[in-house]
């Protein structure tokens, strides 16, 4: 009984028919698996973001040229030359009827000859604002706590209870069949710690995720990771690193796995 309760608690969430992301569909034999990191704002040449309409984004399409990008959406935002593989934005979208607007990082991934081959967005909104009918299968949020050593992110950091909650992951993306086209496991952490260190560990636990997945037979070329550190929180505690704080952000320390 102990132990079917922890399981309980290592499974926070399963949630049906969330928005998320990408708008290009690729093929399973010309798409690589990718490990998507976004940089900082700051980094931009337009810190403050570029307004521009989401029908433009969601024109973007597998296959477009380095150059059609280019003309659809400007060159990227951030300190990318024209060899660089991967093109990051940072768009303003206008949201309901006023002048508020939310902010987007948008990333674009080109293959070997130069065409686009994957998208991400950083945040689920800004996905659902450009292609509001897409719909994943299913998504999972594993509370890290419950899986992990605080702190730790390899796979023989994991303990017997995640694991377990794995292994639940597993089925349920085998009982989807064929209909899988893209698995995106992502890393949150909580607020403590550098941006830098956050977003390594959120990523090194995301890819021990993925890394099981892999074992387990899924196919690694349609499993995505994205490091999301302390960005996106549950929960807001204030104060500092005390073990009552520590104990209040435990929700913002997770792993989601979505299923589309």
């Amino acid at each position: 009984m102990k132990k079917t309760t922890h399981f309980n608690n290592v499974i926070a969430t399963i949630l049906l028919g969330l928005s998320f992301t990408t708008q290009a569909t690729p093929t399973s034999d010309a798409t690589e698996s990718i490990d998507v990191q976004f940089p900082e704002p700051s980094h931009s040449y337009i810190p403050e973001g570029d307004f521009i309409n989401p029908q433009s984004v969601g024109r973007m399409n597998h296959g477009l040229t380095k150059d059609q990008v280019a003309l659809l959406l400007s060159n990227p935002h951030f300190d990318e030359g024209i060899n660089s593989k991967t093109w990051n934005y940072l768009f303003n979208f206008y949201i309901g009827s006023g002048k508020e607007y939310i902010q987007c990082q948008y990333q674009v991934h080109f293959n070997a000859n130069n065409q686009v081959d994957n998208t991400a967005w950083r945040t689920e909104q800004c996905a659902d604002l450009v292609n509001p009918q897409h719909k994943p299968i299913a998504k999972m949020v594993l509370a890290a706590d419950g899986m992990f050593a605080f702190g730790k992110g390899q796979l023989s950091d994991m303990d017997s209870a995640g694991v377990q909650a794995l292994n639940g992951v597993v089925e349920k993306i085998q009982a989807a069949g064929n209909g899988v086209h893209q698995i995106t496991v992502e890393g949150f952490t909580d607020r403590f710690g550098s941006n830098q260190s956050n977003n390594t560990l959120s990523r090194e636990r995301a890819l021990s995720v993925k890394n099981y997945l892999v074992a387990k037979g899924i196919d690694a070329s349609v499993i995505r990771v994205v490091a999301k550190g302390a960005t996106e929180p549950v929960v807001y505690c204030p104060g500092f690193k005390t073990p009552a704080v520590i104990a209040c952000l435990k929700p913002n320390r997770r792993i989601a796995v979505t299923v589309e």
